[in-house]
């Protein structure tokens, strides 16, 4: 239990002469860990409960109440002197009636009421102990009865505290069942105890609390590690960790040799009981163990669970051996150059012997090991350092020590004379031929970036954040902190440069503050890093490629710029008030915000025609179109616009400030509106030749206001067609420039008097006459009502 909870265990016993139920005593001592330990107010709980005022009554004076707790807590009257002495701290405020069962119970250090007081300590923890682990119920007056029966049982005669280990397992079975019924136990309480403890027998026999199964530890298995024997148990619970058997109640046997057990652990929670044998086994031998429960009662000391339930007896019993044969191990079968990179080698490899012993004196080199295929330039000593350890140490330096000379052979040999059992054969490992040899390459350093960029707030500041990373050495000092040895030279002013820890191969530098002159033309291309010993764990900065570096950058940059495509919105050919064209915007020195596609935040427009809306979409990061959707209400061409504005705000720009870029304010854009594109005939007549012989004595001329025809000069013109012609006559439209064009009728009308005359001649100008229209969008691209005139 922790301390907490003997604290609570202690509080159950002393204010409801009770255990503790599992419930009761987590929450307890959850409260205790609450207040650090403090058991202010905690007490008064206890003291003041219905459960406590049952137990002491109303005693009439204070003398009266010390009485009854001394009963209770110590199974005695109290003595004149304790008497005294507890009813001065009451009168004198020193303590109080609430605290008082405590303070006797906690007074009680020595003696038969320090025992009787901790063996029933001791009894509540198993009682507690045993129904938690067991999952059982413990909650109501009949089942606190029970409890508080076996409590009151034990006193500080070992009669008591064997009979309540041999019938604990039985109580703990009728509690649970008294929580189950209490009303089955009601004509057996008075005062809040048991008047007949047979009911106990009858509910349980003291077989175990499950109703005739047995908690009784039981032997599963055992194995043996050298000088180490592992008996393992099986039980519902834990096992006693405390009250352990005798060394002298087991036998281990090695074949027919009695091998003395010199010391006994048990582990509760793993239920196992291990044993320290006088004399190691080896791999070989066949081992028996063998276990005298001293009485067929339940024993103090005894392989027990935790409700004081002996194991029984065993017999003797088979082992499984475990020990390892012989043989030798390595801690490090490869071996590394030392960080300074010359050659000398830093791993030192400690080698384990198990199944025998080394010969000769600890601290002294053995010399009946041999190491071969050794680098020239190295020498191998072999230390013995205890029985069964040495060490592996290659002095001097190997004259050839690129990574290319490592190598994978390296062999070490025992002779038979290195062992104490003589045979070398006998020893896996005594040749081992696969040792290896890791020699490196010298040290270097990369850096992330060799340039450091100015912020996109342009104001002097540095965004970047070079990363230095070691190989082949290791930096000194605590991560976090400052590299020891490290300086920067040609750093501007208004810049301090730092460079830290942040693992044992990495390091960053920063550039605090911010310059004071910064713009384009005061980048910096020789900024300066050295590295000195003291940074390296090797002490050797000169080993170290890149330990300087002289040609660190700083990239000023000037301030950011908008620059717009154009200043002029031009209405579409639709003459609709839409707008057909948008105008890019490029950023220098920042970014716009958002995603791309989305529409830029923060924007306000002024002088906007009604029914536009300005919007401003991210193509880039440095890069969007300005462009004006919807149709704006008055479209016609005096309603152009010559001073549309519009301003950009802090949030469209990455740096979060708009000041700190050109031309976010624009004024002077224009919007173009155009009146419709019209066709004008000279005149909607054709007239019959003076001659009057059905020939046409003139030509029309068509003329375009706002947009060109397609095609050459006097060429036909694409896309016109001429209807309801007389008969003999023919059609032609011809292009005469780029905005006029002539209509005129060839040949001679087959019938030509003036009843023939007409005045549906229809000229047709579809879309491939226009140059940028539809036809459908130019006024009078047909033309109906012309009419021809003949003379008589």
């Amino acid at each position: 239990m922790t301390p907490y909870e003997i604290q609570v265990e202690k509080l159950y016993i002393a204010y409801y002469g009770r255990p503790a139920d599992p419930v009761g005593l987590i929450y307890w001592a959850g409260k205790l860990a609450e207040t650090g330990g403090s058991l202010k107010g905690i007490i008064d709980m206890f003291a003041n409960s219905a459960e406590s005022s049952a137990l002491y009554g109303s005693s009439s004076t204070t003398e009266a109440r010390i009485t009854a707790i001394y009963k209770n807590v110590l199974g005695r009257a109290p003595d004149t002197a304790g008497l005294a002495f507890y009813k001065q701290l009451i009168d004198s405020k020193t303590s109080t009636l609430g605290n008082l069962a405590l303070d006797i119970l906690n007074g009680a250090t020595s003696g038969n009421d320090a025992l009787f007081v901790e063996t029933r300590l001791d009894i509540a923890n198993r009682f507690t102990t045993a129904v938690h682990e067991g999952n059982l119920d413990y909650s109501g007056t009949a089942a606190a009865a029970v409890a508080r029966t076996l409590i009151n049982s034990v006193t500080s005669d070992p009669a008591t505290i064997t009979n309540a280990l041999n019938k604990l397992s039985a109580y703990v079975h009728t509690t649970d069942v008294a929580s189950g019924v209490p009303d089955t136990f009601s004509a057996y309480i008075k005062d809040g105890l048991l008047t007949d403890t047979s009911i106990v027998s009858t509910t349980l026999p003291d077989t175990g609390p499950t109703g005739g199964t047995t908690l009784q530890p039981v032997f599963k298995s055992a194995t043996v590690d050298g000088a180490t024997l592992v008996m393992t148990y099986d039980t519902t619970g834990k096992l006693d960790a405390t009250k352990l058997p005798a060394a002298t109640t087991f036998s281990v046997k090695v074949g027919d040799t009695a091998n003395a057990v010199k010391t006994v652990v048990v582990d509760a929670t793993a239920k196992t009981v291990t044993l320290t044998l006088t004399t190691a086994v080896t791999s070989a031998s066949t081992v028996t163990v063998a276990y005298t429960d001293p009485t067929t009662a339940n024993d103090i000391n005894a392989i027990q669970d935790s409700t004081g339930l002996d194991a029984a007896t065993l017999a003797a019993t088979a082992v499984t051996n475990i020990t390892p044969i012989k043989g030798i191990t390595y801690s490090d079968k490869v071996l590394l150059e030392s960080t300074a990179n010359d050659g000398s080698i830093s791993t030192v490899a400690t080698i384990t012997l198990t199944g025998d012993t080394f010969k000769g004196t600890t601290g002294a080199a053995l010399t009946s090991a041999k190491v071969t295929n050794l680098p020239k330039g190295l020498t191998a000593v072999i230390t013995k350092t205890s029985d069964t350890t040495a060490t592996l140490a290659l002095t001097g330096k190997a004259a050839a020590h690129a990574n290319a000379n490592d190598i994978a052979n390296l062999t070490v040999t025992f002779a038979d004379a290195a062992f104490t059992g003589g045979k070398a054969a006998a020893i896996t490992g005594a040749t081992t031929s696969d040792l290896a040899l890791d020699f490196a390459d010298p040290a270097s350093i990369a850096y992330s970036s060799t340039t450091f960029s100015e912020s996109v707030n342009n104001d002097g500041s540095i965004s970047t954040v070079t990363t230095l990373t070691l190989s082949g050495d290791t930096f000194t000092g605590s991560d976090g902190a400052a590299l020891a040895g490290a300086t920067i030279a040609n750093v501007p002013a208004g810049l301090t440069a730092v460079v830290t820890k942040t693992s044992d191969t990495t390091a960053t530098i920063t550039l605090s503050g911010k310059a004071t002159a910064h713009a384009n033309s005061n980048d910096v291309s020789n900024l300066t890093l050295t590295l000195g010993n003291a940074a390296f764990t090797s002490g050797n900065a000169a080993s170290v490629t890149g330990a300087t570096k002289s040609d660190l950058k700083i990239d000023f940059s000037d301030p950011s710029t908008l620059t717009y495509s154009g200043t002029t919105f031009t209405e579409a050919l639709a003459n609709n008030g839409s707008i057909a064209n948008g105008i890019l915007l490029t950023l220098v020195g920042d970014k716009f915000t958002g995603a791309v596609g989305d529409a830029l935040t923060d924007i306000i427009t002024g002088n906007l025609p009604a029914g536009l809306t300005a919007v401003i979409t991210k193509t880039s990061d440095t890069t969007a179109v300005l462009t004006l959707t919807g149709n704006a209400t008055s479209h016609a061409n005096p309603n152009d616009v010559a001073n549309l504005t519009i301003a950009i705000g802090n949030s469209a720009f990455a740096s979060g400030n708009a000041s700190g870029v050109a031309n976010t304010v624009k004024s002077g854009l224009a919007i173009d509106f155009a009146d419709p594109a019209t066709l004008s005939y000279s005149s909607l007549g054709f007239t019959e030749a003076a001659a009057n012989n059905g020939t046409i004595g003139n030509t029309l001329t068509i003329t375009l206001a706002g947009d060109t025809f397609t095609g050459a000069i006097s060429a036909p013109l694409a896309g016109a067609v001429v209807s309801n012609v007389p008969t003999g006559l023919t059609a032609l439209v011809t292009k005469t420039g780029a905005t006029t064009a002539t209509v005129s009728l060839l040949g001679t009308a087959s019938s030509h008097i003036l009843a023939d005359s007409i005045a549906n001649l229809t000229v047709t100008l579809g879309s491939d006459a226009f140059t940028s229209h539809n036809a459908v969008d130019i006024v009078g691209s047909t033309t109906s009502n012309i009419t021809v005139d003949y003379l008589t």
